[in-house]
């Protein structure tokens, strides 16, 4: 299919029909039109996703527990809106045979929607404007990046000095004790942490250096990380901080579930797993942290959507290669929203956060294929033996919730 013909293709849903060229253009890279057999079930009823889903061929039912089944047929006029778009989900929708279909976040609809009841407000002022596109925010962002003229949300000092100390060889457990101290608010952490379910000893630690003693360099290193991460998560902004408090509670339930998966494949470290799945959505972070520094885009919530989108991946990977970190994270960052990614190598983090998203996160992450048949599910079921990947996490949920009461 050429791109005039996917265009053209878009150009038949009424919310997408009516933006402009540019901003029809831009959102039309983000989509990605995927195909499900017949018998799938897109979504159930009931659901509460963050997903509107699209239909592009094929024909699909609707159906629930109080009215006759409905067939939407790609091509007709019905099937020019979302799918059973309310929340909760009024129907299931189930696949007659082979479909076409792309989803967008309910969040961009919603700004569609309002975009097309107000068409003077200022999301249609900047949808005109090149300069604020989010293609120019992202260019924008690249460039100072890249020339050190924009400074990403930087880890606090102690936290860095504590890593580079533990990453060379001849580290001495005093320097790593000494630079906790200059921190309170690390040196409490490591202290709780020390003392949680997850690592107490016989004794209980009273002190930094028993903390760090019980824990070892390794762990203390991807704590201090960790918490350091979850530093990045907070705004001055009213709209900006309530994504910022979501996507920190998405993140502390996602490393939940891969520090207990990770327990369990050899090749894999627990408090790495937490960190990585800490880590996975810090391009979302990156680019609200730059939309607060340039109100013009927080006042623009469509643009800044889009951005978010379309760029946090990338803008994630820069970041992170820019603090240093391995290309095991970096790897995460960049394709861990790629669910049927293709691994042929051993399992690595990215195949475990894919995995761990639609594990803790369900509706928010729609995946019409079951989970069994995914590359990421097979590949870590492999490891469980004889135990399978919902067993396990059955007979977990208490470390689980230990896990997460770390980051409260």
């Amino acid at each position: 299919m050429t791109n005039e013909q996917t265009l053209a293709i878009f150009r038949r849903y009424t919310l997408l029909s009516s933006l402009d060229e540019t901003l029809f253009n831009s959102l039309c890279k983000s989509i990605e039109i995927r195909e499900a057999t017949a018998g799938t079930t897109l979504f159930k009823q009931h659901s509460n996703d963050t997903l509107e889903y699209f239909l592009v061929s094929g024909s699909v039912t609707l159906s629930n527990d109080k009215q006759p089944p409905k067939i939407i047929e790609a091509g007709l006029p019905n099937s020019n809106h979302p799918l059973s778009p309310s929340k909760p989900r009024q129907h299931s929708a189930t696949c007659n045979g082979l479909v076409q279909y792309f989803t967008l976040p309910s969040s961009v609809i919603h700004l569609l929607q309002e975009k097309r009841k107000r068409q003077s407000d200022a999301v249609t002022h900047m949808a005109y404007s090149s300069d604020c596109s989010h293609e120019a925010l992202y260019k924008h962002f690249e460039h100072e990046l890249s020339r050190g003229y924009f400074v990403i949300p930087s880890f606090p000092e102690t936290a860095i000095n504590i890593r580079l100390a533990i990453e060379q060889p001849d580290c001495d457990i005093n320097q790593v004790v000494n630079l906790a101290h200059s921190d309170p608010g690390i040196s409490a952490k490591l202290i709780k942490t020390a003392n949680s379910v997850l690592y107490k000893g016989v004794s209980s630690c009273d002190n930094i250096t028993n903390a760090v003693m019980r824990l070892g360099l390794s762990t203390t290193k991807q704590l201090v990380t960790s918490f350091a991460i979850l530093s990045l998560f907070e705004s001055d902004s009213p709209l900006l901080k309530q994504q910022m408090e979501l996507a920190r509670k998405k993140s502390i339930l996602v490393a939940s579930y891969a520090f207990v998966l990770a327990e369990k494949i050899p090749s894999l470290n627990s408090e790495e797993a937490m960190l990585a799945s800490l880590l996975h959505q810090i391009g979302k972070i990156i680019i609200l942290s730059y939309a607060e520094q340039h109100p013009k885009f927080d006042q623009q919530p469509l643009q800044l959507a889009l951005a978010i989108h379309q760029l946090s991946s990338h803008a994630g990977k820069l970041a992170l290669e820019a603090w240093g970190f391995s290309q095991q994270l970096i790897t995460v960052v960049a394709e861990s929203n790629q669910t049927l990614r293709q691994n042929p190598k051993a399992i690595d983090y990215c195949d475990l956060i894919i995995l761990c998203k639609l594990l803790a996160l369900g509706n928010d992450e729609q995946q019409p294929q079951p989970l069994s048949s995914l590359p990421a599910w097979q590949k870590i079921q492999q490891q469980l033996q004889q135990q399978t990947i919902g067993e396990l996490i059955n007979e977990q949920q208490q470390r689980l919730a230990e896990v997460r009461s770390l980051f409260i």
